[in-house]
């Protein structure tokens, strides 16, 4: 049970980390309305029975630059560093560059980002120091990878494509509705169209939901845009993980508490932030 329940959180991690790097972008926004924090620091405590059973360890420490950007994400599973996630940016904000590191400061995998003129990302190219057990949800055992983006109206991506030095390897393609908000990701293989993903949203066009299949992993968002809530759930529909989050005035996350299948608590997490 213990080594299922840190897998869960291993991909939570890694789920989260990734959509800070996809909201590096909006960093300018933000940046009038919200304090920006130049070092994070995420605290867990573990619970059995729910009851606390340990006195607190380091989770994750992320430091950003001065103009909202994570620079470096350290990921720590049982008080041990797991990975460090190191990224680069232009002068627009955009990512260009994210290397991950194993916890014995090996090279993992190294991802270059190319843009078009438009700004939209044109492709991305990942290196692989030695196998990963989880990229972009699929096993991969190959020394790179492409991405390779489709757009429509030179700014929604209609389809992405990933190969290999052997051909393409997985498809996913993007469906959007009549406001161009993101509703549907399908993911095609030997000829057949998968959902992977869905998304719901508010009357104000802020995402309210958003749901991963297989495994189901569902998240809901405030009308802020930020996150509050994430549901793990088994192929019979029931809830195996649940994270509720609190939230400061700012949209800072105070407080993250999990709860394991039967609604027990299994961790806290707590946030420490310095300012620039």
């Amino acid at each position: 049970m213990k080594l299922l329940i840190s897998s869960s959180f291993i991909v939570l991690l890694l789920i989260l980390s990734c959509s800070e790097y996809k909201k590096s972008n909006d960093t300018q926004e933000v940046s009038q309305k919200k304090k920006i924090p130049k070092y994070v620091k995420v605290i867990k405590y573990n619970y059995s029975f729910g009851v606390q059973d340990t006195i607190g360890e380091i989770s994750k420490e992320s430091k950003f630059d001065s103009n909202g950007n994570v620079t470096e994400n350290k990921i720590y599973v049982e008080g041990k560093i797991y990975n460090k996630w190191v990224s680069k940016y232009d002068s627009l904000n955009r990512i260009i560059e994210l290397i991950i590191y194993g916890k014995d400061g090996t090279l993992k995998m190294k991802t270059v980002y190319d843009y078009n003129s438009k700004g939209n990302i044109n492709f991305e190219k990942i290196s692989l120091g030695m196998d990963l057990d989880y990229i972009d949800k699929i096993i991969y055992h190959a020394d790179k990878l492409s991405y390779r983006y489709d757009y429509l109206n030179d700014s929604l991506i209609s389809r992405k494509v990933v190969t290999n030095g052997k051909g393409v390897i997985k498809i996913t393609e993007y469906e959007y509705d009549n406001h161009n908000r993101l509703i549907d990701v399908y993911e095609i293989n030997s000829g057949k169209k998968i959902k992977i993903e869905k998304l719901n949203y508010y009357v104000n066009v802020k995402l309210s939901e958003h749901i991963y299949f297989n495994p189901i992993w569902e998240y809901t968002y405030n009308v802020t845009g930020d996150t509050i809530k994430i549901k793990q759930y088994d192929k019979i529909g029931k809830i195996t993980f649940s994270r509720l989050d609190i939230l400061d005035s700012d949209g800072k996350y105070v407080e993250t508490k999990g709860y394991d299948e039967l609604g027990e608590p299994k961790f806290i997490n707590k946030y420490y932030y310095e300012y620039y």
